[in-house]
């Protein structure tokens, strides 16, 4: 690539991360390389902002009297829990209307990092500030945008979220090297490691520097995760591989906390980028996690996007995390204001841990009571189910019958809905079925089923 034909600010970002780890300038994207944070309103008008002036002409919003000039009827939100309705929190105008910066809040930047330390205590190197993207989707939009080329080499499971393929297949161009997911009811370790030699060589016969890993824990659609010992095994496969390559790792952490079998006296699960943030110079980690699944707020659109690498210093990392807002900037020029305000005050909460819980075990109770069901060996003639302990899903491979066939079948004249994921898959959501409701419903898909076998 031609330095004369970037930006002066994606040159002198380029230099900082090629000077401080010249593997990582080789895993960026020509895009990424391109990519850079502008110095234009934005820096100008925080600058404005930090002097104070008397006459502010800078902000694309429309004030009046120093406040925002906002519908009357709409100056503040106020909230509640439905049991209790005295209980409440209260955003403030600027906090619902006004711009939010591209780096997000401070103040919700500060607890979403303390929790990530709290979550995964193991966890004591050196990581980026996360930087909120509008939700994981978006998380892996600015990903991709920065990290993947056409024909760049993407190792995942062939069990996966079906976003993946529009994200990184349709808009990037990428390759997948794929693997059976489970081997033996456990985490398919043998065929991970043959899948990722194998994207290292079709990575190497087109010249490629790099290949990218994928680890979706837990994973959508299974319900499944790896056990602590099982990651420290993925990790030792990879370190191994890594002076032939440049490699990716991008920890999809949509369902992080939601694990239902673990028991007291069994190893705290941390997320696979603890296992990655600090292992070789060749190896950067990517935490994309959020408030979606994790928090219990599907609507409000806020994640956040985090990188780890041995020896990272906050150097590399704030020249990489201008190329992240640059990409921010460029798709969807901030995050939402209200989305982040409102997180803030769920995690503030001071019933938000003793709620958590509650929350969690309640999904605990309905996967326990899925995997009892699923028990009954009269099951086996119409399907097998994978292994799942936990996120919001399980899967069933069906025997001998149509997958998208009984999904009409059932939604038309069984009054039952479900997610078919190819010709002999479908996905169950037990995180959307009262505990009361999950014996009926695996009965009548078992009967259907049953019936068209026949």
């Amino acid at each position: 690539m031609n330095k004369k034909e970037l930006n002066p600010i994606a040159n002198e970002l380029n230099e900082i991360i090629e000077n401080e780890n010249k593997a990582v300038y080789e895993m960026l994207s020509n895009f990424g390389k391109r990519m850079f944070f502008p110095k234009g309103i934005l820096k100008q008008s925080k600058e404005v902002s930090i002097k104070n002036p008397k006459l502010k002409a800078t902000l694309g919003m429309a004030v009046n009297d120093g406040d925002l000039l906002t519908y009357d009827y709409a100056s503040e939100l106020s909230g509640s829990c439905k049991k209790k309705e005295a209980d409440s929190f209260k955003i403030s105008r600027g906090d619902i209307y006004s711009y939010e910066q591209v780096s997000g809040r401070k103040e919700l930047i500060d607890v979403w990092t303390k929790k990530i330390h709290q979550d995964n205590p193991e966890l004591t190197t050196n990581i980026s500030t996360p930087i909120p993207v509008t939700g994981i989707t978006h998380g892996l939009f600015v990903f991709s945008d920065l990290f993947i080329e056409e024909e760049d080499q993407i190792v995942m499971p062939e069990l996966i979220w079906g976003n993946y393929n529009l994200i990184f297949k349709e808009r990037r161009g990428a390759e997948y090297s794929s693997y059976p997911f489970f081997d033996n009811n456990q985490f398919n370790i043998n065929g991970f490691e043959t899948a990722l030699v194998r994207a290292i060589e079709n990575a190497n016969n087109n010249r490629k520097n790099k290949v990218i890993i994928l680890l979706n824990f837990p994973n959508n659609p299974t319900g499944y995760s790896p056990k602590p010992s099982m990651i420290r095994e993925i990790r030792d496969v990879i370190y191994k591989l890594a002076n032939k390559t440049n490699i990716v790792i991008v920890c999809d952490d949509a369902y992080f906390g939601l694990f239902f079998d673990e028991k007291q006296t069994e190893e705290k699960r941390q997320s696979p980028f603890t296992a990655f943030a600090n292992l070789h110079r060749n190896i950067l980690a990517i935490k994309l996690d959020g408030a979606t699944k994790e928090e219990l707020s599907w609507g409000l659109r806020v994640g956040f996007m985090t990188l780890g690498i041995k020896d990272g210093s906050d150097l590399l990392y704030n020249a990489l995390n201008e190329k992240i807002k640059g990409s921010v900037r460029s798709s969807i020029s901030s995050g939402s204001k209200i989305g982040q305000s409102l997180l803030l005050e769920i995690l503030s909460h001071k019933d938000h841990k003793k709620e958590k819980i509650e929350k969690i075990a309640l999904l605990k109770g309905r996967a326990l009571k899925v995997q009892k069901i699923l028990e009954n060996k009269k099951y086996d003639e119409v399907w097998t189910a994978y292994p799942f302990n936990s996120g919001y899903f399980m899967t069933l491979k069906l025997k001998g019958i149509n997958a998208p066939e009984l999904w009409k079948e059932l939604l038309e004249n069984n009054d039952v809905g479900v997610i078919f994921l190819d010709k002999e898959h479908i996905r169950v959501a037990f995180s959307s079925i009262d505990k009361r409701n999950l014996d009926e419903l695996f009965e009548i898909i078992y009967r259907v089923a049953k019936k068209m076998k026949k």
